[in-house]
């Protein structure tokens, strides 16, 4: 591992209500739930956090509100993320209301479409060319500023685009056929790669593989598939004692993208990433430190 790979991970950063629950309620029903207090999150990044702790060198990049300023700067350091990156305005912090439910949870986004655009700047744009990876997710490349030259210039910069692609990120208003074209890694969840199949042609999956795009689908406890031209690849679930699913798909491509910086091949990072994925699912909420741990 060169000690020049680092990481930018783009997306926002925040503030997670933690709720817990000893039932799911039916429409109209009621049911006792505890406020288990705040956690700073964001898929991107969980994702930086996992990575950091795993000693890779980690940006975050992102405009962070005044609302919770202070708690989210706060974390960045706990976790050794560069902040350097990040930038700062007066809009309001988007919150998630996470309910958990005998270790399963939903989530509930506040605020999505309030995210600010993103204008990189001088120091943003030469960290990300000098990037081994940037990681983030569709609608969030989608607030920078003129995205698509973003991604034809770091394809000439050779960084390698690592994208996590949930089922409501697959609208057709976030191109997602160029940004698909142009990645290196696409991480699905099942429900996502579903959408997928029904929103896209088998011959459109052909395509993407045949330009050795690495497609990853996480199956949760029946562990992983990589899909490849000849056979997949699929990586076996590990047991674990479920206390919150929470962050499992951000730990998952965490300890991924760390795995193959330091040198593993696709098929050990993948058994590692699924490995610590389960581990993560015995703490409540997201480890943030679980690199620290493998």
């Amino acid at each position: 591992m060169d000690s020049k790979d680092y990481v930018v991970s783009i997306g926002t950063v925040c503030i997670d209500d933690y709720i817990t629950s000893s039932e799911w309620p039916k429409l109209g029903d009621k049911t006792l739930a505890e406020f288990k207090g705040y956690q700073v999150g964001g898929m991107p990044y969980n994702a930086a956090c996992v990575i950091a702790s795993t000693g890779i060198k980690t940006y975050m990049l992102d405009v962070i509100g005044s609302e919770f300023r202070d708690l989210i700067v706060e974390d960045l350091e706990k976790h050794n993320i560069d902040k350097s990156l990040c930038t700062y305005d007066n809009h309001k912090t988007m919150r998630t209301i996470i309910v958990n439910t005998k270790g399963e949870r939903v989530i509930f986004v506040l605020d999505e479409d309030k995210k600010p655009e993103i204008a990189l700047n001088k120091q943003q744009m030469k960290a990300l060319k000098s990037a081994k990876y940037l990681y983030t997710n569709i609608p969030e490349m989608y607030r920078i500023s003129d995205s698509t030259d973003l991604v034809k210039t770091l394809k000439k910069e050779n960084v390698k685009i690592f994208y996590d692609i949930e089922r409501t990120m697959l609208k057709d208003e976030y191109n997602i056929e160029f940004f698909m074209e142009n990645a290196d890694i696409l991480s699905f969840n099942v429900e996502g790669y579903k959408k997928l199949i029904n929103k896209k042609s088998e011959e459109f999956i052909k395509k993407l593989i045949d330009k050795n795009i690495k497609i990853v689908i996480t199956k949760g406890e029946q562990g992983c598939e990589l899909l490849r031209k000849d056979y997949n690849i699929k990586i076996e679930g590990k047991k674990s004692k479920v206390v919150d699913t929470t962050g499992a798909g951000d730990t998952f491509n965490g300890i991924l993208i760390s795995s193959l910086i330091k040198g593993l091949d696709i098929v050990e990072a993948l058994e590692k990433a699924n490995k610590t994925a389960a581990l993560s699912t015995e703490y409540f909420g997201v480890n943030k430190n679980i690199g620290k741990l493998i």
